[in-house]
């Protein structure tokens, strides 16, 4: 008798994802509203569960009865999807289509199972799949006139228009209920293309060229709405959005199809159509719904905000020159999506400029879809990893996927080298850099090293001509910008600029935590060690096979270009692990910075290592590589309320677009926060306004740099976070050539009461800022409470108009600066050089003093360092020195650590007291026996 369950050792890969994703479909419905209420008890137990109201049985029943349904659904199914696919006779490419459809399916299905919202997304993904599945019935058939079924691209395009459409009519308010909408649009788009083609003789591509208008739908939506309002800003009313975007395509359509009539070239095929204009037009669809938003609400943040806020204001208000006159810490990533909108609209003091920041996530998007067409060669699949792949930014890594720029000009050069082409590479490389540090520092070494291993594989050969006349042409370039810069501006200044630039890009130290992490379980080791060792040991095996180069000659040019991405991401994620190593890691709940584009190089090695294993279902592979790896090793948790194409279609701000522009002429694209202007920014601005001149500014001590762009007032010094960035001696002491009491005579000193942008990873800004802060003291004195923030002024700064406002009752407080181990390390850095930044003034014998009177002291030496020294023999402890007023009272404690292995000399700055510029302190507190000395060093750097 022969088994009935004999079928099941002939399924192929195809049919058991596709019961599988569909077994799991009818789980999740099914149990959808599962609760383990506890109803009634058959015993009278009283438990922790009982009294809670929990089913502990239901729990467990949920358990097997969910697994003995998967097996029951999956052997019927997979029974009915086995005599379907047999009776269709799928080809291998529609077996591979299937596959990868099913296969994506079921990785959504798991977010929705651990708590992500992804029911459209699935129930999309199980529409598209049947729509395939149906196209292949058709098309292998025997019947001729179906024939045209057979064509991906027919699929492929109808199910682009078709979500095209569907984004016009939810602009058009007709329907915002995607899934009916999109299932009817694609059927009837499909028998429509079937009735052109069976009754006009016209083909797919002819009928492409006619359905091509339906690719503007997209862009001529941003386009309506931006239009919109800019008439709404100038004060006119003449036609609202919708009637624009019919109007607009209507002239496209009539220019487009009149240009059809009389070209004279042959019309491109239907793959180039696809690629080059329905997938791009899906992907701007796709990213309108996500990420733009034109009426926002006031972003209350005010320092981040600083980098790209400030920018602006120094363009477009004070005509400054980017990386010439100011420098920002993301450079010109966060600016030019700024500077074009304020070209369209003007420039104002509202954060409006932030709704642009959505053309970065276009560029991203289009740079992904453009590295998964090198690499696969698939349109429709890369784009529908473009929509579904839910960990889009951190597989492709957002910053950094843009650094394939260099290594694609590469490419280029081991096929043909030539002179321009060393150009494009030097120059993309300096791009990057200006584009973003970040990108263009990991893609700088990552190219660098390639370019090596290149060379030591006799991957390429240099061409040296070529290099020396590339890099010829880029120094001529970068020296013209130069001197036009010069001409511009004063070359001393440049100079200086860059110097402080410098010290800025190289002060890890400055911005390092003490701990990468506040506990270390083996997930921390995992990311940390586990993975980047699996990184070298990869790069070791890829060079080692470049070097062999052992069967290339059956190697596709494809499997070797998708070897050296690999390569080259795995060089990317290992150079940019110490954004991880130096602050972005655990501590900040982040496992993203040190792992980066990992997860995405061993996905490309793991793919050439089994090419000849899934020849046709590489990019099937590479989704569920990807998908597999970011879950598994992935620490902190992934827990969106939504998923990214849920999100798209209900969070998208076409809903209620509508609502949000009604003011029309009076609509305001940020709207603004009345609290938070209320209590931080208007009393401030408003005392500035009648206190200083149109050409005074102030300086901000609290690390609050959006005060700056709210008030309309100059930024002092090169950055726009022109605190947070002064990280040295050097771009401290650049900071204060820019200050002057006249110029600026208001400083906002801190917060009140004090936040943590006052003390920085537990240091406080007079601490780390010292030379900064003891300027303050010896130029300004307090003067009250404005906005929330302690206000000082300028010691012979007269006001206009004197009122009694709220004190700062906190500064004159007894403070703690603790140096910990830095008191030796100061010691020690200012004894390499020998001292001669410092001059010493004075010293005393702590075995011949009772106490210390140190008031003459500080009020001649207001830049000054104590040097302790201890004795032969002491123990490893925690030391103070305090100051003391004229009646003992304790007033600053400067504390430290002292250990024999360190030496015996210390070095504290005592003068960011603000006590020490006061005059109230007049002892110094240093009872300590194994103290010998204490000597007072004065920083001669301010003698001039």
């Amino acid at each position: 008798m022969k088994n009935p369950f004999s079928y099941l050792l002939q399924i192929e890969k195809h049919t058991f994802f596709t019961a599988l994703f569909t077994s799991i479909l009818i789980l999740i419905f099914g149990y959808d509203s599962t609760d383990f209420t506890l109803e009634k008890m058959n015993k009278l137990i009283i438990s922790q569960a009982t009294v809670d109201g929990v089913s502990i049985q239901s729990r467990v029943d949920l358990f097997y009865g969910l697994i003995f349904r998967l097996l029951l659904l999956m052997v019927v199914l997979l029974k009915v999807f086995s005599v379907t696919f047999d009776k269709i006779r799928l080809q291998n490419h529609q077996k591979s289509s299937v596959l990868f459809l099913s296969s994506i399916g079921i990785s959504i299905q798991l977010l929705q199972i651990i708590g992500v919202q992804t029911q459209l997304l699935i129930s999309t993904l199980f529409f598209i799949l049947l729509f395939k599945i149906s196209c292949y019935f058709l098309g292998n058939s025997a019947k001729s006139s179906f024939k045209i079924f057979k064509s991906e691209l027919l699929s492929h395009s109808v199910l682009g228009y078709a979500f095209l459409l569907y984004f016009a009519v939810l602009y058009l308010g007709i329907s915002s209920n995607f899934l009916p909408v999109y299932i009817i649009i694609s059927i009837v788009l499909m028998i429509f293309f079937y009735g052109i083609n069976r009754y006009t003789k016209l083909s797919i591509r002819q009928i492409n060229y006619a359905f091509l208008p339906l690719v503007l739908f997209s862009i001529l939506a941003f386009i309506s709405v931006e239009l919109v309002l800019l008439q709404y800003q100038k004060g006119s009313d003449f036609i609202g959005y919708r009637k624009l975007y019919l109007l607009l395509f209507l002239l496209c359509s009539i220019g487009y199809y009149t240009h059809l009539k009389f070209r004279k070239n042959r019309l491109k095929n239907s793959a180039f159509l696809f690629r080059k204009y329905i997938a791009p037009s899906v992907i701007v669809a796709f990213a309108l719904l996500v990420y733009y938003f034109p009426i926002v609400q006031q972003n209350t943040e005010v320092f981040e905000l600083g980098n790209p806020a400030n920018a602006l204001h120094n363009i477009f208000k004070f005509n400054e020159i980017p990386f010439v006159d100011f420098m920002s810490s993301h450079m010109f990533s966060e600016q030019w999506y700024g500077i074009l909108y304020s070209l369209i609209f003007g420039f104002n003091q509202r954060l409006d400029f932030q709704i642009y920041a959505f053309f970065n996530h276009v560029i991203f998007l289009f740079v992904v879809y453009y590295l998964l067409q090198k690499l696969f060669k698939n349109t429709a699949f890369s784009l529908l990893i473009i929509l579904a792949f839910p960990f889009l930014t951190q597989v492709f890594s957002s910053d950094l996927v843009f650094c394939i720029l260099p290594f694609m000009i590469i490419r280029r050069i081991e096929r043909k080298s030539t002179s321009q082409l060393y150009f494009y590479l030097i120059a993309s490389l300096i791009l990057l850099i200006i584009w973003r540090i970040d990108t263009g520092y990991a893609a700088l070494v990552s190219t660098l090293f390639y370019f090596i291993f290149l060379i030591i594989t006799a991957s390429i050969k240099i061409n040296w001509k070529h290099f020396l006349k590339g890099s010829l042409w880029i120094g001529l370039t970068v020296l013209s910008l130069l001197i036009l810069a010069i001409i511009l501006r004063d070359s001393s200044t440049i100079l200086d600029h860059f110097r402080t630039a410098l010290h800025y890009v190289s002060g890890s130290q400055a911005h390092g935590y003490t701990n990468i992490a506040y506990n270390y379980p083996h997930q921390f080791y995992i990311s940390y060690f586990f993975l980047p060792s699996i990184a070298v040991l990869c790069v070791m095996y890829i060079l080692f096979i470049l070097w062999k180069k052992e069967n290339f000659n059956v190697v596709t040019k494809q499997n070797i270009f998708i070897l050296h991405a690999s390569l080259f991401f795995f060089l990317i994620s290992l150079v940019n692990a110490q954004r991880g190593i130096v602050r972005h890691g655990y501590a900040e709940h982040n496992d993203g910075a040190v792992i980066t584009t990992f997860y995405l190089a061993l996905s490309l090695l793991l793919i050439f290592v089994f090419r000849n294993m899934v020849k046709s279902n590489r990019l099937t592979l590479f989704y569920v590589l990807c998908f597999s790896l970011f879950l598994s090793f992935r620490y902190f948790p992934y827990d969106p309320e939504f998923g990214t194409f849920d999100r798209a279609l209900k969070k998208n701000c076409f809903l209620r677009l509508d609502n949000e522009i009604s003011a029309k002429t009076k609509v305001k694209r940020t709207q603004v926060n009345a609290s938070f202007h209320e209590k931080k920014i208007k009393d401030f601005k408003a005392f500035l306004d009648k206190e200083l001149t149109e050409e005074q500014t102030f300086l901000d001590f609290s690390n609050t740099p959006m005060l700056y762009y709210y008030t309309g007032r100059e930024v002092p010094g090169y950055f726009c976070q022109n605190l947070q960035n002064s990280i040295d001696d050097y771009s401290q002491l650049n900071l204060l050539q820019h200050l002057s009491p006249s110029k600026i005579p208001v400083v906002v000193f801190s917060s009140y009461p004090k936040t943590w942008f006052d003390a920085t990873d537990g240091i406080p800004n007079e601490m780390r800022y010292y030379l900064i802060s003891e300027y303050i003291y010896q130029n300004y004195k307090p003067y009250g409470i404005i906005s929330e923030k302690s206000i000082w002024v300028a010691k012979d700064f007269k006001l206009n108009n004197e009122k009694s406002i709220e004190q700062d009752s906190l500064i004159d407080l007894p403070k703690e600066y603790n140096y910990k181990k830095a008191a030796h390390l100061i010691h020690g850095y200012h004894q390499r050089d020998d001292f001669k930044e410092l001059k010493k003034v004075n010293y005393w014998n702590t075995d011949q003093l009772d106490s210390i009177n140190i008031q003459k002291w500080a009020n001649e030496n207001p830049n000054a360092y104590l040097s302790i020294t201890f004795k032969d023999e002491f123990y490893p402890m925690k030391n103070s020195i305090t100051l003391l007023d004229k009646a003992g009272n304790k007033l600053d404690r400067f504390m430290f650590e002292t250990n024999p292995e360190y030496g015996k000399h210390y070095m504290i700055r005592v003068s960011n007291s603000y006590h020490w510029h006061n005059g109230k302190a007049v002892y110094l507190d240093s009872v300590y026996e194994t103290i010998e000395g204490i000597s007072l060093f004065k920083d001669i750097r301010f003698e001039d």
